[in-house]
């Protein structure tokens, strides 16, 4: 997907007033790169109160404040849900990392509203997954399964919903990687690592600095060519955040042992670029 060079400039350049001016047709190409690529918050973030922001058309401007307040209150009812999910499960004493989403977006911007998010994604053990739907199912979600079972043995997650003001869908992964390669990392490890951390202000876990980068690498592997600006930003800014924690060694031979060395090399070539 193309990405408009303004909107780059907006959120990468530390002095917006250095930037030039803009037409309205730019600006508007410039939202609809924004949309595209799960940008608009930050935009908004970056253009408020900014003499840069006083700039755009006052119709423009509308638009980027709406799409902002509906990603906002839709992140806002995912919290709810999280925390209620998190909350059982620490009841239960069923191990759960929220994976991506709201988890990252408190850990890379400190603000859940800023990441745009279409559902939520868990990590659980293997062997707790009919404990999890148990969960799942007493908070009201129900599962998607069309063909019983195949997901368990051939896939790499189940999925859960739930309608509430719209579909809320719900993800236990039990893997960090993605086929063919799901059962080539030891999950047993990577649950070690993890960190007993708050997430939308429930204890739960986190995952390791190390396991979070190779598993965000994998995620933009896995979209392929849709994957939007929003990943690689996220990427970027967790080494540039993280970089004196992470170990590069210890991600360089979970890579390799898992035989998944070229796709880390791919999405950070892919990131740098």
């Amino acid at each position: 997907m193309e990405v408009h060079s303004l909107l780059i400039d907006i959120i990468c350049v530390s002095d917006l007033e250095t930037l030039p001016l803009h037409t309205a047709d730019e600006w508007e190409e410039t939202i609809e790169s924004a949309t595209a690529h799960g940008l608009i918050p930050l935009l908004y973030k970056r253009l408020k109160n900014s003499a840069v922001g006083n700039r755009l058309p006052a119709g423009l401007a509308r638009t980027i404040e709406e799409q902002y307040l509906a990603v906002a209150a839709r992140n806002m009812m995912l919290a709810d849900e999280l925390a209620g999910i998190l909350q059982a499960c620490e009841r239960e004493n069923r191990p759960c990392v929220p994976l991506r989403g709201l988890a990252l977006a408190e850990d890379l911007f400190g603000d859940i509203t800023l990441r745009p998010m279409g559902d939520i994604d868990l990590l659980v053990r293997r062997k707790d997954l009919e404990d999890i739907t148990s969960i799942l199912y007493g908070l009201g979600f129900q599962q998607m399964d069309r063909r019983p079972g195949f997901a368990i043995d051939y896939y790499y997650t189940l999925k859960f919903f739930k309608d509430r003001h719209g579909w809320i869908i719900v993800e236990p992964h039990w893997t960090i990687t993605y086929p063919p390669f799901a059962d080539r990392v030891d999950m047993e490890v990577v649950w070690e690592r993890s960190e007993r951390d708050r997430v939308v202000g429930v204890t739960s876990r986190k995952l390791a600095v190390e396991d979070l980068l190779f598993h965000l690498c994998l995620h933009l592997v896995h979209q392929g060519d849709e994957a939007p600006l929003l990943h690689f930003f996220e990427i970027d800014r967790l080494i540039r955040k993280r970089h004196e924690s992470i170990d590069w060694s210890g991600v360089a031979l979970m890579a390799e042992m898992s035989g998944q060395g070229f796709l880390l090399h791919r999405a950070l070539d892919r990131v740098r670029t």
